[in-house]
């Protein structure tokens, strides 16, 4: 979605980014293997080979890595060609929010961790949070072209998030968020459902 970052925190040496790179992966591993409640900050560090003191150097908290690993997983999305390939602005929309979702939905264990993770009041968390929100009003922005005012993305970001966390407490399918989506979005815009 945006140019990716080396690491939670800026000026990190190559060396401690293939650190932290580490971590995140071992915690992913961690959430599939003992699920979300059973990982901790230790697990991670033995499963990446550091010490805890290591981990905790990079990240405040477990919610802090996991919410990282998301971001991370939303940097990767192609978001310009999917854009694109859209003929309206709610089909964009609609397509961005089931991209968004196959970045965890094919894993409920890395589902769990992160909606979990993102929700904490960590203010590292939250720091993250306010970066996904930008990168994703933007994405949105990009995806609602001329209608793209500040009150509409800030109505459909809010819809999506709403979407995403319907559907983490279990209230709907997450092959359904997309075709939600469109529709709000096409009600948003006054186009009917």
């Amino acid at each position: 979605m945006s140019t990716p970052t080396l690491a939670p925190r800026r000026g990190l040496s190559e060396r401690q980014a293939e650190t932290v790179l580490k971590l995140i992966e071992a915690a992913a591993i961690d959430a599939k293997a003992l699920g979300f409640e059973a990982t901790t900050m230790r697990t991670v560090a033995s499963r990446a080979g550091v010490s805890s003191a290591t981990v905790y150097s990079y990240f405040s908290s477990r919610e802090h890595l996991f919410a990282e690993l998301f971001r991370r997983r939303l940097d990767e999305l192609e978001v310009e060609q999917l854009l694109d390939e859209a003929r309206t602005p709610a089909d964009a929309v609609a397509a961005l929010l089931a991209q968004i979702t196959e970045v965890v939905i094919d894993d409920p264990a890395i589902l769990t961790a992160c909606t979990c993770s993102l929700l904490s009041s960590d203010p590292e968390v939250f720091r993250v949070r306010m970066e996904i929100g930008t990168q994703l009003a933007e994405a949105i922005g990009l995806a609602l072209k001329d209608r793209a005012t500040p009150e509409i993305v800030e109505a459909v970001l809010s819809s999506a998030f709403g979407l995403l966390v319907v559907a983490g407490m279990g209230h709907l399918e997450f092959a359904q968020l997309s075709k939600r989506a469109r529709t709000v979005t096409s009600l948003l815009l006054g186009e009917g459902p």
